[in-house]
Formats: structure tokens, C-alpha cells, sequence
């Protein structure tokens, strides 16, 4: 069985992440190109967006569900090849703990079985 990794592109703002996991996807035959939030949380982002500051944790919670989402997508994709992913869980971590939340990326990969890795999140 192929063994498809999953790469992701992170960034600031215009640094051109989508740009090149676009590109990388088309010259990788087979593989697929994806940004977070995927569809159906990208038609509501903005309105989330604009509560930011007010609801810290809603929208920590709003951009967290979107990433679990994306991980079934993901799953699913690398059957087939390589997936290139604009933005994941660890941009979703930074960004909230940027605006005060208390919250870690702990991660717990098995190295005699690179199967299981296991990702948490967690309050400080």
C-alpha cells in the first residue's frame, strides 16, 4: 500500500500558502489540494470573524470544529495520494493563543507504529 503524506503549507496573511500548495498539487499527479475552513464552515467564517474578540472561545471552538471536519476530508484523500492543505490545527492553536486563550498542541506520535498519532488540545 502507498504510503501519501499529508503536508501542510502555514504562514502569515499573503505569504502565498495557497499559491503554492495549489501548485505542488498540480505538478503531484493524484494528489489533492485543500485550504481550512472547508465547505460549509468557509460560507460562514466572516460572520464568525467578526466576533473574535468578543467570543474568543466560540471562535476557537467554530475554527477547531472545521478542522476536525477537514481531517475526515483529508483521511479520505490520502487513499488515493498526497494532500496539500493550506492552514491546519496548528494555525487554529497560534492564532488563539495570539488573542489570550490558554490553549496547547500536544501531540502524541508512536514511533514504533507511524499509524497513531493522536492530537490533543488543552487548556494551560
Amino acid at each position: 500500500m502507498p504510503n501519501f503524506k499529508f503536508i501542510v503549507l502555514t504562514g502569515i496573511d499573503g505569504a502565498g500558502k495557497d499559491f503554492i500548495a495549489n501548485h505542488l498539487s498540480l505538478v503531484d499527479p493524484g494528489s489533492f489540494y485543500m485550504r481550512t475552513p472547508t465547505f460549509p464552515f468557509d460560507e460562514i467564517r466572516n460572520k464568525v470573524d467578526a466576533f473574535t474578540l468578543q467570543y474568543p472561545e466560540a471562535h476557537y471552538y467554530f475554527y477547531l470544529s472545521s478542522v476536525i471536519h477537514a481531517s475526515k476530508i483529508i483521511s479520505e484523500k490520502l487513499v488515493n495520494g498526497n494532500v496539500y492543505c493550506s492552514r491546519y490545527l496548528i494555525d487554529t492553536v497560534v492564532y488563539h493563543r495570539a488573542i489570550g486563550l490558554s490553549v496547547a498542541l500536544c501531540v502524541n506520535i508512536d514511533v514504533a507504529s507511524t499509524k497513531e498519532t493522536r492530537w490533543a488540545i488543552r487548556d494551560q
